[in-house]
């Protein structure tokens, strides 16, 4: 799909790309870049266009893999390309730029970013990790079908 548009409003990120129900594209589609890595997710398909809303934006959250321990972990948006990497077990040490990618079906190959930052805790230790791109240099997506 072509990126019509790019917006940020609200403390939200947003595009608007070329295709939508007549495509076939439904709300909860995938929305990836031509890297595999997770963009968004289709939040309004329209008959022609549709509405992704930015896979980091806060409210939104994935269960996640650190590849390099095989650890599992929640990545809940934080906004402005970021995440906060929650359940990290005190002790576990997370490398910066180490990737971090979905869990789960096909979609495991999915990458959603990288270790940026380490948190403080007794039991659960937050990280914050960053997006592998930058939305507004962004042309072109591919939509997963949310049934996968």
């Amino acid at each position: 799909a072509k990126i019509i548009f790019y917006s940020r409003d609200l403390g939200k990120d947003f595009l608007i790309i070329d295709l939508g129900k007549n495509d076939g594209l439904e709300n909860e589609d995938v929305v990836i870049d031509n890297k595999n890595s997770l963009v968004g997710i289709i939040q309004e398909a329209n008959d022609e266009f549709s509405k992704v809303d930015m896979a980091y934006n806060p409210g939104r959250s994935f269960e996640a893999e650190i590849k390099s321990l095989g650890l599992r972990v929640l990545a809940e948006g934080a906004g402005l390309g970021e995440w906060y990497l929650k359940l990290v077990p005190a002790g576990t040490e997370l490398k910066d730029n180490d990737p971090i990618s979905l869990v789960g079906g096909q979609l495991k190959s999915v990458l959603l970013g990288e270790v940026s930052e380490t948190g403080k805790g007794s039991v659960f230790i937050d990280y914050k990790a960053r997006a592998l791109f930058f939305p507004e240099s962004l042309d072109n997506v591919f939509v997963i079908p949310s049934e996968i």
